[in-house]
């Protein structure tokens, strides 16, 4: 505990917890949502607009890495008994769209298994979070599991292609999982690719290696694919083994599985 007294909460301390935070110490944030629980409104939305900032500077690493570090944080189970807090009391009044989605995101990270599943079922209504909810798809809850791919299979349906992109390197680490249920989550994705024309460069041309390993794996199962934007991907993938896997794999497509340009969009 963190506490200097047995009458304090974590929401008297606040102000203390975010100035840790905006000084770089992340081990902090657990202990900011924690005054969503026990905090006044003024107090949680300003823990919600902290949450918000570090939210927003989190990649795929930053976000696995904060998943990992919430969840390590058990003392959170000990002072506040979650389990008679129904999610909508952690939200004050008047927040931001950031500011709400920061507080249901960093929910779905939370060692309780029934916030975590109220959180993923929550967030199926707002793309942005996409990278969040499909890190639940791996949860070791199955419950939580299945409220996530709920929501991930909405969301693919109304995300746009940059929305989808950014959260490719999350799909990629999740393939590579022996939880995840494959079958239930790439057809989705599927889907996206088809419908959004233009995600196949995005997740090609992306920065991440994953997003970009992700991609030429999925080749095979996209339809036929831009011959003369996949040839030039070879000559740009600054990545040896990326570049001799797409190579590869274009080789092993053939003819029947490329076609000689874009017909409606890059896929």
């Amino acid at each position: 505990m963190l506490f200097r007294g047995k009458e304090k909460t974590y929401g008297a301390y606040l102000a203390e917890y975010i100035g840790h935070v905006e000084a770089g110490e992340l081990a902090f944030v657990p202990w900011v949502y924690c005054a969503l629980a026990q905090g006044t409104d003024k107090q949680k939305e300003a823990a919600a607009r902290t949450l918000a900032q570090v939210l927003a500077g989190l990649n795929a690493d930053g976000l696995a890495a904060m998943d990992l570090r919430m969840r390590e944080t058990t003392s959170m189970e000990w002072s506040i008994d979650w389990r008679t807090l129904c999610l909508e009391e952690l939200l004050a009044p008047n927040l931001s769209p950031e500011e709400r989605r920061a507080v249901l995101v960093f929910s779905t990270f939370h060692p309780n298994g029934y916030i975590r599943e109220q959180a993923a079922a929550a967030l199926g209504t707002d793309p942005r979070a996409l990278p969040a909810v499909l890190l639940r798809c791996n949860d070791w809850v199955a419950q939580v599991r299945q409220a996530a791919l709920e929501s991930l299979t909405h969301l693919l349906e109304i995300a746009d292609g940059a929305e989808i992109a950014a959260a490719l390197p999350i799909l990629e680490k999740l393939r590579r999982s022996g939880r995840c249920r494959l079958e239930d989550v790439l057809p989705p994705f599927f889907q996206a690719f088809r419908r959004e024309p233009g995600l196949l460069a995005l997740g090609l041309e992306r920065g991440d290696v994953r997003a970009r390993r992700l991609c030429i794996t999925l080749l095979p199962d996209l339809g036929a694919a831009d011959l003369p934007y996949l040839t030039q991907r070879v000559k740009k993938e600054p990545d040896p083994f990326l570049r001799r896997l797409l190579y590869q794999t274009l080789l092993d497509l053939g003819p029947a599985g490329l076609r000689s340009g874009p017909a409606g969009g890059r896929l």
